[in-house]
């Protein structure tokens, strides 16, 4: 079931699916369970052949510290696809949809930041638990105060989601929030809590995790105001620009020309000598002007950015998730960068 947070929960859609061929708590491996709790997606994998398992299956972080407590072991839960006949109780402990089916619902899948609530049974008070947390409720303040978070309570607008799920003893409560470091920077942070309740019926964070993703945002705090001219600092009547930050602002430029479907922009940043694998320049671009057109929209982001400096020019790698509504993968990419005259240019791409 997809659900979207209004003023209560309303069902986008509904897809049939098969669970652990036994019924119970998962415990241990191999013991043919589906768990039960609130999960999020690790690993998305992507095949382009369909076979028993579906074309694309997306990893659960199966078990979570709930699951580590109670002493609960095994791994290995997926949502992936299948092309052969559901049948309610038939899979080793993953969850199984129709590969149509998954391909219609991969878009709203991503890593780390849609949970994903496995429950026997969906009660009625759980349907009507209002999710998202807006500055208007109540439980904001103690939410963020809970999460170690009380400056964003005088930045409401730098926060993307809040959330707190609550089944049964346990809940979830999850924050994303930017931050900018000057104007080329955007931080995208992200912290969840796993709490439990006490005796005295509060509840208690068991656990805590923080995540951050660096984004390159051209001129993050005012996109609007400088939209092409990267700003210069001005030392001694001499305009200079830091090589980093141009550098940044070259890789930002590359990734939201990719996104937007600029190819004119998009094959600028290529020099004329490109290739990958056995594509040159005018076939990727031919290449690329071919997705352009089969995919409804691209999503391209990247964090733990890594920058070395050659005697040509650099080497980025960074972590890449690709989005798409037919493709989807994640994975470590290099760019090898070289300078044309004033422009920096890419020479080569791997991933």
């Amino acid at each position: 079931m997809l659900f979207e947070q209004q003023k209560n929960l309303k069902l986008i859609n509904e897809y049939g699916c098969a669970t652990g061929e036994n019924p119970g708590t998962k415990q241990i491996s191999g013991d043919a369970k589906t768990p039960v709790g609130v999960y999020f997606i690790t690993e998305i994998y992507q095949d382009q052949k369909i076979t028993v398992f579906g074309s694309r299956a997306f990893h659960l972080d199966y078990p979570n510290i709930f699951d580590t407590q109670a002493g609960h072991r095994g791994d290995g839960i997926f949502i992936h696809g299948t092309n052969k006949q559901l049948f309610s109780n038939s899979t080793n402990g993953c969850i199984t949809l129709n590969n149509t089916d998954l391909d219609e619902l991969a878009p709203y899948l991503s890593i780390g930041k849609i949970p994903i609530i496995i429950v026997e049974m969906l009660s009625e008070s759980f349907l009507n638990q209002h999710l998202g947390i807006t500055e208007n409720d109540i439980q904001f303040d103690e939410i963020l105060k809970g999460l170690g978070l009380n400056s964003l309570r005088d930045q409401p607008n730098n926060i993307k989601t809040l959330y707190f799920i609550k089944i049964g003893k346990q809940a979830v409560t999850s924050v994303s929030y930017d931050e900018f470091d000057g104007n080329f920077i955007k931080f995208q942070n992200q912290k969840r809590s796993y709490l439990v309740r006490a005796q005295t019926q509060d509840w208690r964070t068991l656990y805590a995790e923080q995540r951050e993703e660096t984004i390159l945002t051209f001129l993050a705090r005012h996109p609007i105001k400088y939209k092409t001219v990267p700003p210069t600092i001005s030392t001694n009547k001499q305009q200079t620009t830091d090589p980093r930050s141009e550098l940044m602002a070259f890789v930002e430029k590359w990734r939201n020309a990719w996104q937007t479907k600029d190819i004119n922009t998009y094959m600028e940043c290529y020099t004329p000598s490109f290739h990958n694998g056995k594509l040159n320049r005018t076939a990727w671009k031919a290449r690329k002007r071919y997705l352009n057109r089969k995919y409804s929209f691209i999503r391209v982001t990247i964090h733990d950015i890594d920058i070395k400096w050659t005697n040509r020019g650099a080497n980025v790698a960074f972590h890449q998730t690709y989005q798409s509504d037919k493709f989807q993968t994640s994975g470590k990419k290099s760019l090898q960068l070289v300078k044309h005259g004033n422009k920096w240019l890419i020479k080569k791409e791997l991933m």
